[in-house]
Formats: C-alpha cells, sequence, structure tokens
C-alpha cells in the first residue's frame, strides 16, 4: 500500500505542495471501512475505530489497517526508526487527548499527500487533515 501511496504522490503532487489522494482509488482489494494510526494508538483506540478487535502490535508504529464486512482485509505498519526513517511518514492531525486513530469508509477516505527532499532524498507524507 505504501508503494501505491508513493506512486500517486509522485504523479499528483508536485514537490513541497500538497494534493489529495483518494485511498479507495488506489487499493487494490475490497474493503468498506479503515484506520490510520500513529505512534502512540493503543489496541482499545485502533478497535473503536474499526468497529472490530485488533490484536496487532502497535508500539512504535504508524499504519493503515483495512476492514471489509467487520473482518480485517489489509493491514500495513511502519516500524518508528528516528535514525532511519521510512519514505513514507504519517500524520494525524489531532488536538491533546484525541485519539492518535482515524478512520475512514470508502467514501470519505481521502489523505493529503506530499513530497519534499531533504539531503537529496526524496520523502513522502500522508496527512488526515484535508483543507
Amino acid at each position: 500500500m505504501s508503494d501505491q501511496i508513493i506512486k500517486e504522490i509522485d504523479s499528483k503532487c508536485m514537490m513541497n505542495d500538497y494534493c489529495n489522494i483518494s485511498l479507495q482509488e488506489i487499493t487494490t482489494f475490497k474493503w468498506d471501512k479503515m484506520a490510520i494510526f500513529q505512534v502512540g494508538s493503543s489496541n482499545s483506540q485502533i478497535s473503536k475505530a474499526l468497529g472490530v478487535e485488533y490484536k496487532g502490535p502497535t508500539d512504535l508504529m504508524t499504519g493503515m489497517i483495512f476492514v471489509l464486512n467487520n473482518q480485517i482485509v489489509y493491514e500495513e505498519k511502519i516500524p518508528y526508526d528516528p535514525e532511519h526513517p521510512s519514505k513514507l511518514q504519517i500524520l494525524i492531525e489531532r488536538k491533546p487527548n484525541e485519539p492518535s486513530c482515524v478512520s475512514f469508509t470508502l467514501k470519505n477516505a481521502v489523505v493529503q499527500g506530499e513530497k519534499e527532499k531533504i539531503d537529496g532524498v526524496t520523502y513522502y507524507s500522508i496527512n488526515t487533515k484535508i483543507e
């Protein structure tokens, strides 16, 4: 999934500029609900966002989990490693005391994509805030 998101950002976004990415358009599998979570999310927060029990590891990870008919059909986790950052960063716009995960339905799963070059390396990010 990260590869599809990066390809979509490459084709739609100019360097250092934002563009909207529809997750429905770039997924190659069926799903009806998904959650994006950041470091600090608990299994209970993710379970509540998805409406199904989630038992996977979440320590020092961000990720995406997709559900179809209350069954997890795909998940992708990105380990947090400040010394070797992943090419795709997941950001969630939130206020203090709000959960560090966000859920979407198939119809509203749009995130903001961006790419930027740092020390000659292109990094990509998705953000749940749409302006």
